[in-house]
């Protein structure tokens, strides 16, 4: 059985910002390293442009199959939440307030 409270878990998605960004996340095991986010730029005048920023520790908790990793740094925080079943992340949501990213749906595997 997977302990989604200490695995690292990466995450993709399109985030629908202006102009439309690649998501990156990686969730790393708290007790180990800081956790990150990258974003690309997928169209206009930037287009490839990338930059990466530390979301320090991940605060995680859940309810059922219901999971919610939230970062600790105040108003910008960073919040993934997501339903387990059978084993599998699924119905993943990203929302991060410094991008703009209100609910995007990524997808999301936990990593070996």
């Amino acid at each position: 059985m997977i302990d989604f409270f200490t695995v690292a878990i990466l995450c993709t998605g399109i985030g629908h910002t202006t102009p439309t960004t690649d998501i990156e996340l990686e969730f790393r095991d708290p007790s180990k390293k800081f956790s990150t986010i990258r974003y690309e730029f997928s169209e206009g005048a930037y287009k490839g442009t990338a930059y990466s920023q530390s979301i320090g520790r991940i605060g995680r908790t859940s309810q059922g199959p219901h999971f919610i990793f939230k970062s600790e740094d105040g108003p910008r925080q960073t919040i993934l939440s997501f339903d387990v079943v059978s084993e599998k992340i699924s119905r993943a949501r990203l929302t991060h307030d410094g991008s703009y990213n209100k609910g995007d749906e990524v997808s999301c595997i936990v990593e070996d």
